[in-house]
């Protein structure tokens, strides 16, 4: 009795790095052989420092590789980029300014085409038998970061008249200060 035997194409992957024109780096990942066939596959396991990637716009230190582990797969001429990101990076506290080690771990899930007529908001061109991930990967972090980072959430912040940590020490500055401008308004509720 024969039994049907079903073969998945994994291709390893060849990454290219190459300086790019504002001197960071590109992943560039090669997809000619599972262009050829639908439902291929190619299985990524990368791990390459942020900084190299030009991450230095977000105010967050990202000092340790990016760990992504994923595929791309060929759904009739679409590749789908799928699979798991997650980084540790240091930022500073909203509140009081101290460093904060935070995490993330997000899912991944993009879409590259190769003609312009079928891309949509959604979608990342690509040329040739190349695809760059890192435009995807950078997009997804960026969308993902907190608006804040707080160290914790009891966080008294600092004291914005002499800049004590509030966290550690109490100051002896008066809370209650009125604008000179509003000075006029101050009575305006007492009657």
């Amino acid at each position: 009795m024969k039994s049907k035997i079903s073969l998945t194409m994994v291709v390893l992957v060849s990454i290219i790095f190459f300086v790019g024109l504002r001197g960071g780096f590109s992943l560039k990942i090669d997809v000619h052989e599972i262009l050829r066939e639908n439902g291929a596959h190619i299985e990524l396991d990368l791990s390459e420092r942020l900084e190299d990637l030009d991450m230095s716009d977000t105010g967050c230190d990202f000092d340790s590789p990016v760990a992504f582990k994923g595929m791309i797969s060929n759904v009739k001429g679409i590749l789908k980029l799928t699979g798991r990101l997650k980084l540790d990076y240091t930022a500073k506290c909203y509140r009081c300014l101290k460093e904060v080690k935070c995490s993330m771990d997000i899912g991944i899930e993009e879409n590259f085409v190769k003609s312009e007529t079928e891309k949509d908001d959604e979608s990342y061109l690509y040329e040739g038998d190349y695809i760059e991930i890192d435009k995807p990967l950078k997009d997804n972090i960026l969308l993902e970061l907190p608006m804040k980072h707080v160290c914790e959430e009891e966080c008294r912040g600092i004291c914005p008249k002499c800049g004590c940590d509030l966290n550690s020490t109490q100051c002896d500055c008066t809370e209650e200060s009125t604008d000179p401008r509003l000075e006029g308004l101050k009575d305006f509720f007492k009657n």
